[in-house]
């Protein structure tokens, strides 16, 4: 199992291209790309806030009060961002595997597969700023959040679209995953095409170091936008240590949007 997974991580690395980065070193060291043309898409564009720092073409970082880093990739490049981290997750638990074999975690592990693979199928079109201001207002939103908790890690993930006008569907899908002690737990939402449409994704595990989570969140073949939200936790939170992020309460079904009473939804 282990040998087949190294060969499937090895093509889907092999099918990364990313473009040459125009970047300039901060203070500290830490590479940030050159402003690029005044009509590219961004973040602050699509409603996500003026907080995040360009660091890569078609990828943006953001940190809180603590000094973690979430990110969030528009486009093709964007695309090939997300594929990245989530090929550095499953190698995490190939790892894993390699120590603790089981049904289970053979499972997980080709979920995720299906998962990148699916992304990569994904379209990945992008449209100016100046382009959408022509066109009926559609709202978005995405958050994603993998953290320590009380001796383990949790990742929660959402994605929602909606479109008053009526015009226009997308995709949106989300994954969240926890390990600890070699033993992982996973949630997959969607994908889910809809108008309005929405996933949600929650997992959470506890148990001897090592401890990490992850979490991703798309919104993707909307009216020229495509955007992929991931954040990956390498910490295990100490035992008695009361959980503050808002993930606890999280509901973990997903898919709220495309399940309501009144919402047509075409799951793939």
């Amino acid at each position: 199992m282990k040998n087949l997974s190294s060969i499937s991580l090895a093509l889907l690395a092999g099918a990364l291209t990313f473009g040459a980065c125009d970047t300039e070193p901060t203070p500290d060291g830490e590479l940030i790309a050159e402003e690029s043309d005044s009509d590219a898409l961004t973040p602050a564009a699509l409603g996500f806030g003026d907080e995040w720092v360009a660091v890569e073409p078609g990828l943006w970082a953001s940190w809180d009060e603590l000094g973690n880093k979430k990110f969030l990739g528009l486009g093709e490049a964007g695309k090939a961002h997300a594929i990245a981290s989530l090929i550095s997750v499953a190698e995490e638990l190939e790892s894993n595997l390699s120590v603790k074999d089981s049904d289970d975690a053979r499972a997980k592990l080709a979920e995720l597969h299906d998962y990148i693979t699916d992304i990569q199928a994904s379209s990945s079109g992008e449209a100016a700023a100046d382009e959408l201001e022509f066109r009926c207002s559609f709202d978005i939103s995405g958050f994603v959040d993998a953290h320590p908790v009380a001796c383990g890690a949790a990742a929660v993930a959402s994605a929602s679209f909606s479109h008053p006008c009526g015009s226009q569907k997308a995709y949106v899908k989300t994954f969240a995953s926890a390990s600890c002690e070699y033993d992982t737990k996973t949630h997959t939402c969607g994908p889910l095409r809809g108008d309005p449409v929405s996933c949600s994704s929650f997992v959470s595990d506890t148990g001897n170091a090592p401890c990490s989570s992850y979490a991703i969140a798309q919104i993707y073949d909307a009216p020229g936008v495509n955007v992929y939200l991931y954040d990956h936790n390498s910490q295990r939170g100490a035992c008695g240590t009361p959980t503050t992020s808002g993930s606890t309460s999280f509901n973990p079904t997903g898919g709220g949007g495309c399940n309501g009473l009144y919402v047509q939804c075409d799951p793939l």
